[in-house]
């Protein structure tokens, strides 16, 4: 049985800086530093990104 997917959401805040997010999804995701940025730069303009998606019981995996 395939679970449903689920999205990994990165949401804008007043509190952590650009430059901060874009190193912890560097440094938790490996992703490229152009990833980093380009996902960090959506969520400041658009107040969200999609970081993923992937079955729901792997991103609970990841994030506990």
């Amino acid at each position: 049985m395939r679970l449903p997917p689920y999205s990994e959401i990165l949401h804008n805040d007043d509190v952590n800086t650009m430059i901060y997010v874009a190193s912890v999804l560097y440094k938790v995701l490996g992703y490229t530093v152009e990833k980093c940025v380009q996902l960090m730069l959506e969520s400041h303009n658009s107040n969200r990104a999609v970081v993923w998606t992937i079955a729901m019981g792997l991103t609970e995996m990841k994030t506990d």
